[in-house]
């Protein structure tokens, strides 16, 4: 026991002296000790017992002294009323916090408490549990029981006790604590105290959208990506997903199980539960629009039920660029057709744009062959023409628009067979059609020669009987080569046995008539050639 402490006794508890006589022993009220009538008194209780003597004694010799003085010792019983109380924090508390007990014990006395012993078991639910004397600015590893000392009459102790909840808790946390002591208590019913603590689940979600292709063709289908995790510690109930997409973005379709179904989307979702760790993935898909947008913004957030620790990741947002889609068309005429050497040649093109969006930095390109000599061009229907360079740069088409381009030469004077040509188009756009993005055209050469004959007769005029010869020079004047050259004779009735000489009359052959008609195969004769074909024939009377 320790000194100095007080205990209370009943009023009129004394230790007495007797001072006279043994007649006035029974009204005697006092002796050796204050003793106050109407209170109890306090008494030192550094003492563990209540001595007191008492002493006989009179004027009459007393054979006997030594009986006459008692010393009575009366032993004191300490008591201490212990009383523990104890609050926790926060209330409601959730999983993955830091779960704090406040234990007040106080010492109703009347006695020191000795020995006094704190116990609480906490349960699974709160892990890594510490306890603090100074009021949290020193903590040390709690073990389930803490010896307090001594605590006075009057005094209070107290003692924080926290711990981490467990992120796997539900429902309630309930905790008791309990003190006790060497000292009797009076009253064991306020020695102990318990607390029940709401645990409110928390899940921290997060999202995250990615978008596919990126960039994206206009007028294609784009499919977002949303993958929503639950980062714990609680499972997240009634988790909603919301995207309201943009005008940009039609036709929505949503699916939950990889792309294996799909139904329409309505801004949100329902997917259930998630599990802590666990992770869901939604697709979104729809139409990218093709009214000229360079890009288009989407954002999706997540929700659900249960508190959210971290709402800064409950958000996301991606930006897709839109490239342009058109779909370029040339078409191609030859006019005329056939087309003689010598004579214009026209190309009639006229370029489309599909779309569906506008068509920028659209390029025509048309390599004229060298047998078109002074390429020109004209975009106002012949109205002016341009020399042609081989490209030429037009301008934006919109989705429906077609351009005509005019492109005229001289087909060469020694041009032939053929004459095949194409032209081609392209943009700054993707082409989703590149099949149609050129014409060719064959245009069929006409050739065209200018034959001449002068034909002079010797000798002139001639007698009966004698050979008379006719001198025929034949010349192309072009501007083709003619191939093959005929040249037929109609011979007179008066004139036998005609021969024709293509050597300048070294060597003859006879002319086979037919009704007087005789054809002589010359060949070829190329622009700005001659020949010359002697006949001959005897006349006749």
């Amino acid at each position: 026991m320790e000194k100095n402490s007080l205990i209370e006794i009943p009023k009129k508890s004394l230790s007495e002296e007797i001072k006279d006589n043994a007649k006035e022993l029974d009204s005697l009220k006092s002796i050796n000790n204050k003793v106050t009538e109407d209170s109890p008194e306090l008494l030192d209780v550094g003492l563990t017992s209540v001595i007191s003597t008492f002493n006989i004694s009179s004027p009459v010799t007393d054979p006997n002294p030594l009986n006459n003085t008692v010393v009575s010792t009366v032993a004191i019983t300490l008591t201490a009323d212990l009383a523990l109380t104890m609050t926790d924090s926060p209330d409601p508390v959730h999983p993955g916090e830091i779960l704090i007990y406040t234990i007040n014990i106080k010492n109703n006395g009347p006695s020191d408490s000795v020995g006094v012993i704190l116990t609480d078991t906490l349960p699974l639910t709160v892990t890594l549990p510490s306890y603090s004397l100074d009021n949290g600015v020193t903590w040390n590893t709690w073990l389930g029981t803490l010896p307090l000392g001594t605590i006075t009459n009057g005094s209070t102790k107290t003692v924080l006790i926290r711990g981490t909840v467990a992120a796997t808790a539900t429902g309630t946390i309930s905790n008791t604590a309990s003190v006790t002591s060497t000292t009797l208590d009076p009253n064991l019913s306020n020695n102990s105290a318990t607390t029940t603590t709401t645990v409110s689940p928390l899940a921290d979600l997060s999202i995250v959208k990615t978008a596919n292709p990126s960039p994206v063709h206009a007028g294609a289908q784009l499919i977002y990506t949303l993958v929503i995790t639950n980062n714990g510690p609680s499972t997240a109930t009634n988790i909603i997903v919301t995207d309201n997409v943009p005008a940009c973005f039609s036709t929505p379709e949503y699916s939950t199980n990889a792309g294996l179904t799909w139904n329409p989307w309505t801004s949100s979702v329902n997917i259930g539960s998630l599990a802590s760790g666990l992770s869901s993935t939604v697709l979104l898909r729809g139409t990218v629009c093709t009214n000229g947008t360079s890009s288009i913004t989407n954002t999706a957030t997540v929700s659900s039920d249960t508190d959210d620790p971290n709402l800064s990741n409950n958000t996301s947002t991606t930006t897709t660029n839109i490239t342009p889609v058109s779909d370029l068309a040339i078409t191609k005429q030859a006019n005329p057709e056939p087309v003689a050497v010598g004579s214009q040649l026209t190309y009639t093109l006229v370029i489309t744009n599909n779309g569906p969006s506008t068509a920028n930095g659209i390029v025509l390109t048309d390599n004229i062959p060298n047998t078109v000599t002074n390429p020109q061009y004209s975009l106002d229907n012949g109205t002016t023409w341009t020399n042609w360079t081989g490209t030429l740069n037009l301008n934006p088409l919109n989705n429906g628009a077609s351009e005509k381009v005019l492109i005229r030469g001289t087909v060469s004077n020694t041009a032939i067979g053929i004459i095949t040509n194409t032209a081609s188009v392209t943009s700054n756009s993707f082409d989703p059609n590149l099949s149609n993005n050129s014409a060719t055209v064959i245009s069929t050469i006409s050739l065209l020669a200018d034959l001449a004959i002068t034909v002079s007769a010797s000798p002139d005029p001639v007698m009966i009987g004698e050979t008379l010869v006719y001198t025929v020079n034949a010349v192309n004047n072009g501007p083709s080569t003619a191939t093959p050259v005929t040249l037929t004779y109609t011979a007179p009735l008066n004139l036998s046995n005609i021969e024709y000489s293509l050597d300048n009359g070294a060597t003859w052959q006879t002319l086979n008539l037919v009704a007087n008609v005789g054809t002589i195969n010359l060949g070829t004769l190329a622009n700005g050639a001659n020949k010359t074909i002697l006949i001959r024939g005897i006349v006749l009377a």
